[in-house]
């Protein structure tokens, strides 16, 4: 069976649709809870689950005590999101039961796509916001699609998981500029966590986020989420940035565990505190080679005091134009520790200086190609032969191109002329022999068969 929708449900009650294929293209799906009641559940089951068109599923919990009602998709190959569709649940202002949880599961491939696509939880009041999980072999989220858990009242927003099925997922791809994974609270409510937990990589490219905050203005705001990534063989990050920001309260604490390689380029990993009392969040990297190039890892507050920084690892590599800090403006600097035995190379990679062959001293390859593609434009005096005396002169080895390759005969200029023997024969004494001088050894020569016509001389 296949079920393809382009309607708008709506029920207080619970929606199950299940197929091998589900198609929502251009339709809305949407589930409220009032009064005390609990909001019904939205669940779609299939094989393949595509959610494009700027399609809705949507769970709400309207002035109620109830919680809102769960969303679940479940395909036992692969859900897809794109096109500006939103997968939302959402407590509202005059409601205190919590929005309802997302949960998207994929034995293969979770993938969301798209400028305005997302899996969201908002609390707009005194209920705390839904928790989202997403587990699949693999999650991509790209080319501006966001994952978002946000409270704006006092309510604490929602938590993400991102992992596979069996725990953790073997990737996770975040790339373009706006994709990534938020959590965020506005008001006294607690900032949600994030978990990303692979075991192969977890890749950020191309101005791709993943991001904790608590971006409240009044004192009490609360302090912002965790993030916590466990990478499994590779961590990278390019372009990107992976942040904890206060505006406020405490900055939260980033861990990043990569059992290989945790490599920046371009980026930042940033907990920090912009106007507060509260300290910067702890940031702990636990990897066997970090390298930073022109990129940043920072704990960091204006009134209150750093946070710390902690790196375990064999092998530390930074440029020149990187930082690790951990300050403070006003109040105490956080510390920065670094417990690598290899780490005195630190600020010692650079570019290698060059010095360019000067086109003058370069040969066209206009003559090299009258050799019939035989010989390169350039090749290196061997050492294979010494003239009679220094400077002397030897035969160049295109010289007697294309002369008949036998025995030389009797009468001939070339006879009794042991080094040219038995190269050639024919060769009579009106024949002219291109010869080249023996240089130093490493010094470029050209070689090419003689041409007067041409102009190409050996």
């Amino acid at each position: 069976a296949r079920i393809v929708t382009k309607a708008n449900f709506t029920t207080v009650g619970g929606i199950n649709l299940s197929a091998p294929l589900i198609t929502v293209d251009q339709a809305t799906i949407f589930a409220r809870s009032v009064n005390e009641f609990q909001g019904g559940a939205i669940t779609l089951t299939g094989n393949t689950l595509t959610i494009s068109g700027a399609s809705e599923i949507l769970s709400s919990t309207e002035q109620s005590t109830g919680q809102g009602g769960a969303i679940t998709l479940a395909a036992s190959d692969r859900v897809s999101v794109s096109s500006g569709s939103i997968i939302g649940s959402s407590t509202l202002a005059a409601a205190e039961g919590p929005a309802g949880p997302i949960a998207i599961t994929a034995n293969n491939l979770i993938a969301l796509s798209g400028a305005g696509t997302g899996l969201f939880s908002e609390s707009f009041g005194s209920g705390d916001g839904g928790t989202i999980t997403v587990w699949a072999n693999q999650v991509q989220i790209t080319e501006g699609a966001i994952i978002s858990a946000k409270s704006t009242g006092s309510g604490t927003a929602g938590s993400v998981t991102i992992e596979g099925t069996q725990s953790p997922a073997q990737s996770v791809l975040i790339n373009g500029s706006g994709s990534g994974v938020f959590t965020d609270t506005q008001g006294a409510g607690a900032g949600g966590n994030i978990r990303i937990d692979t075991s192969q990589s977890t890749t950020l490219t191309n101005g791709a986020a993943v991001s904790a905050s608590s971006t409240g203005t009044m004192d009490g705001a609360g302090d912002a989420g965790m993030v916590t990534i466990h990478a499994g063989n590779t961590f990278f990050m390019q372009n990107s940035s992976v942040t904890t920001q206060a505006t406020k309260s405490g900055g939260g604490q980033i861990e990043i565990n990569a059992a290989n390689l945790f490599r920046l380029v371009n980026s930042k990993v940033s907990s920090s505190v912009l106007d507060g009392t509260g300290g910067g969040g702890n940031i702990t990297i636990d990897p066997n080679l970090v390298v930073l190039q022109n990129s940043q890892i920072l704990a960091r507050a204006i009134q209150g005091n750093g946070g710390n920084i902690t790196i375990f690892t064999p092998l530390f590599l930074a440029d020149s134009s990187s930082l690790v800090s951990a300050s403070s403006q006003f109040g105490l600097n956080g510390t920065v520790t670094i417990q690598s035995p290899t780490s005195n190379l630190s600020g010692s990679l650079g570019t290698l200086s060059s010095k360019p062959s000067q086109t003058q001293s370069l040969v066209t390859q206009r003559c090299a190609a009258l050799a019939n593609g035989q010989a390169s434009s350039f090749v290196v005096a061997g050492r294979e032969q010494l003239p009679a005396e220094p400077g002397g002169w030897l035969t160049s080895p295109l010289a007697l191109d294309g002369i008949d390759a036998d025995l030389f005969r009797a009468g001939t200029a070339a006879e009794n002329t042991s080094h040219l023997a038995p190269r050639t024969s024919g060769l009579l004494a009106n024949d002219r022999v291109s010869l080249r001088r023996l240089t130093q050894a490493g010094f470029l020569i050209a070689n090419f068969a003689d041409s007067g016509a041409t102009g190409c001389h050996s």
